[in-house]
C-alpha cells in the first residue's frame, strides 16, 4: 500500500503548514484518506499532487483554477488557451505593478528634493500621475501623435525633472498669490514657468490648442489636478495674462534664436 504520513510528519516533509492542509481538504483540493477516528492519512500520491498545486500556484493560478486544472488527467487545447488567458492577465498585472513601482520612485525622488511635501500637493501629484495616460490620449487625439511623443515619451530624468518643477510652481503659487499680477517676483515666476513650458511645447502646438473647441479643452482640465484653491487659480490665470500681454512668448523666443 506504500508509505503513510500523518498530516503532521506530511507538513514536515512539504513544508506546508498544516493549517493550509487541512483547508486544502475542506475545498476539496487535496483530500487525503481518513480514518474512522478522522485521523488524516497522506500518501506519496498525495505529495505529487501538492507538487502539481504548488507548482501551479507559482504560476500565478486561483486555487479554484487549480482545482479545474486538476481534473484533466492531460491538456489539451483549451487548457492551452487558457494558460494564454492567464499569460495575459500576469502581463496586465505586472504592467500595472510597474506602474506602481515608477511611481513610488517618483515620489521618492519629489520628497527626497524638496525635504517635505504639503498633504494637498502630494495628492494632486499622485493623481496627475493617474491621469497621464489619459492626458496623453487626449493629447494625440486632438492635437497629434507627435505633440503626445514631446510631452510624454520622455527620459525619466526629465519627468523627475517636470515633477519637480510642478512642485516648484505649486509652492510659489500659494507664496506669491494676492501679490500684484505685475510685481517683479510673480513676472518672474511666470516668467520661469513659460521657460519651463517652452521646452516641451512649440508655437504650433500653442496655435493648435487655441482653435480647440472649450468644450474639448474642458475635457483636458478635467483630466489636470491642481492642488489650488479657487482663489488662487483665479489669481494665477490672471498673473498668466497679465504676462502675456506683457511679454507674450518672447522669453521663449529668445531661447529658440540662442538654440539654433
Amino acid at each position: 500500500m506504500g508509505e503513510t504520513y500523518s498530516i503532521g510528519k506530511f507538513s514536515e516533509l512539504t513544508g506546508i503548514p498544516i493549517r493550509t492542509l487541512h483547508y486544502y481538504d475542506e475545498i476539496g483540493l487535496l483530500r487525503p484518506e481518513k480514518q474512522p477516528n478522522g485521523r488524516r492519512l497522506y500518501r506519496n500520491k498525495d505529495v505529487e499532487q501538492l507538487q502539481k498545486i504548488v507548482s501551479l500556484k507559482f504560476c500565478g493560478f486561483s486555487l479554484e483554477q487549480i482545482r479545474s486544472l486538476l481534473q484533466y488527467s492531460s491538456y489539451d487545447v483549451s487548457i492551452l488557451e487558457m494558460l494564454e488567458l492567464h499569460k495575459l492577465a500576469l502581463d496586465a498585472k505586472k504592467q500595472e505593478l510597474e506602474a506602481s513601482m515608477q511611481a513610488i520612485e517618483r515620489i521618492i525622488a519629489v520628497v527626497h528634493d524638496e525635504g517635505e511635501l504639503e498633504h494637498h500637493t502630494l495628492f494632486s501629484f499622485i493623481r496627475n500621475m493617474q491621469q497621464e495616460g489619459n492626458q496623453r490620449d487626449w493629447i494625440a487625439r486632438h492635437l497629434s501623435e507627435k505633440a503626445a511623443s514631446n510631452l510624454f515619451n520622455i527620459s525619466m530624468k526629465e519627468v523627475n525633472q517636470l515633477d519637480q518643477q510642478f512642485v516648484g510652481l505649486t509652492r510659489e503659487v500659494k507664496q506669491l498669490a494676492g501679490l500684484p499680477p505685475d510685481a517683479p517676483e510673480v513676472e518672474a515666476m511666470v516668467g520661469s514657468y513659460v521657460k519651463q513650458l517652452l521646452h516641451y511645447v512649440d508655437q504650433d502646438m500653442i496655435d493648435r490648442l487655441q482653435e480647440i473647441d472649450p468644450d474639448k479643452f474642458t475635457q483636458l482640465e478635467r483630466m489636470v489636478e491642481v492642488p489650488f484653491t479657487d482663489k488662487e487659480v483665479e489669481w494665477l490665470e490672471q498673473a498668466m495674462a497679465h504676462y502675456m500681454n506683457k511679454f507674450g512668448m518672447r522669453q521663449g523666443d529668445e531661447k529658440s534664436e540662442n538654440n539654433r
